[in-house]
């Protein structure tokens, strides 16, 4: 299957494109999106069908200004740079027809961008290459900063040009040129090489495709309603059913393609990873429960699996709606390929707790009678609290537990000598001071 891309650039660059394309026979298909300035980037990226995953942009300054413009976007963004290879051809061929062409009398844009002097980047001795110190350069602009970087260029060529300091300007920026030459000002356009070109069209397509098999891994989900053990098997079945039809709304209200069925006293949904991202964004917060506990009279448990294939998704399903259950309320947690628990899915400081329990860990539970996944999850709400330290009220509230459990488990870790009483906090409320915690974190 071919991959698409989209390709934005500019009209002057049109023509190099596809002759460039068509010379490389790769298996792509590409579509031209063309733009003027910089301030139309964010349209035309926008503009681009949701199907296309891969987008390359003539430059690295276009791709920088959308990314800035597109923080949270999904797909693969590649820069068709200008390449160290181009660069020497371009200006052994400009000396080979002017040896008396003064290299001090020539402004070149994508040299002041990686910080160099023409000299220096033609003869003196560098520990990059062009393109890593112009990305280097680049990546640390702002957004506005980059908007206004082809009009900033043009007005430095043309002042030099009119001040009489340069004979010749050559540029980076191919939405200028046509500027620059109605002035009168000799210019030149650094293309990039064929190969480079090549290079960044085979490592787009490889990354759409490493893209592609991501967000098709396998992932399943858990859901059960929270039944006590004097519920009849009616009210079971009653409340299956209701959930079953909530979760029919919810998958049409965000267009999903799955299909609940029916598991172990809950409901299961095969799906893959891109449909636990969009219903979770992106792994932090669950747009299910809410949508449930609006129309549902009982709580629900909601378990998100992702694996390596379908088994250890599924089995991680089950393990994260266990885990759920086990927090007040209507709760949602997730298990990773990796075997990490983040729980609970509430989208503020979410915690992430491997369940491959480590030495530390193993040796701390050892000593203070605490289960050693127990001890994971009190050091993973230390690694996330300001300045490692914390109260029962503060473990509880990250844990999603109650604060008696909380002060039980900083308790017996006080007593084994893994943690210590640092500070005896008063409270706004009447009663015994808030003992604050520290623990020290062996990594």
């Amino acid at each position: 299957m071919r991959t698409e891309v989209a390709i934005i650039t500019t009209e002057f660059l049109r023509d190099f494109i596809n002759s460039s394309m068509k010379e490389l026979q790769l298996d792509i298909d590409y579509v031209i999106h063309p733009y003027n300035s910089f301030s139309d980037l964010a349209g035309i990226f926008d503009s681009i069908p949701n199907r296309i995953d891969g987008v390359m942009t003539t430059g690295a300054f276009p791709a920088q200004v959308i990314r800035h413009s597109f923080p949270d976007t999904r797909r693969v963004i590649r820069a068709i740079n200008n390449d160290d290879a181009g660069i020497y051809k371009m200006f052994l061929h400009l000396f080979n027809q002017n040896r008396a062409l003064d290299a001090s009398r020539i402004y070149a844009d994508l040299i002041a961008a990686a910080g160099l002097e023409l000299d220096e980047y033609l003869f003196g001795e560098r520990e990059a290459g062009f393109s890593e110190l112009a990305d280097k350069h680049i990546s640390s602009m702002t957004l506005e900063e980059l908007s206004k970087a082809d009009e900033i260029q043009a007005e430095k060529h043309l002042k030099l040009w009119r001040e009489g300091r340069i004979d010749l300007s050559i540029t980076r920026f191919s939405s200028i040129v046509d500027r620059l030459k109605n002035a009168g000002l000799p210019v030149l356009f650094a293309y990039p090489s064929r190969g480079y070109l090549r290079a960044v069209c085979l490592e787009t397509v490889q990354a759409v495709h490493i893209k592609q098999m991501r967000e098709n891994q396998a992932a399943a989900i858990m859901v059960t309603a929270r039944i006590s053990q004097n519920n009849q098997i009616s009210s079971f079945e009653r409340r299956q059913e209701r959930l079953r039809q909530t979760i029919q709304r919810f998958k049409t209200s965000l267009q999903l393609d799955f299909v609940p069925r029916d598991a172990n006293m809950g409901l299961e949904i095969l799906t893959v990873r891109k449909n636990v991202a969009l219903v979770t964004e992106d792994f932090t917060v669950c747009r299910m429960r809410p949508f449930l506990e609006s129309r549902l009279d009982f709580d629900v448990n909601i378990g998100y699996g992702l694996g390596a294939d379908l088994y250890q998704a599924r089995i991680n399903a089950v393990d994260a709606n266990r885990e759920a259950a086990r927090i007040p309320g209507s709760a949602s947690c997730l298990i990773n390929e990796r075997d990490e628990l983040i729980a609970p899915l509430h989208g503020e400081t979410n915690l992430v707790v491997p369940r491959e329990i480590s030495g530390p860990a193993r040796e701390a539970a050892r000593l203070s009678g605490l289960s050693g996944f127990t001890v994971e999850k009190v050091l993973a709400a230390v690694k996330s609290a300001r300045g490692g330290r914390l109260s029962s009220r503060e473990l509880a509230s990250q844990l999603s537990i109650t604060q008696r459990s909380a002060n039980r488990f900083l308790s017996a870790l006080n007593e084994a000598g893994l943690a210590k009483v640092i500070e005896a906090r008063r409270t706004a409320t009447r009663g015994r001071p808030e003992r604050i915690y520290e623990i020290p974190i062996n990594e």
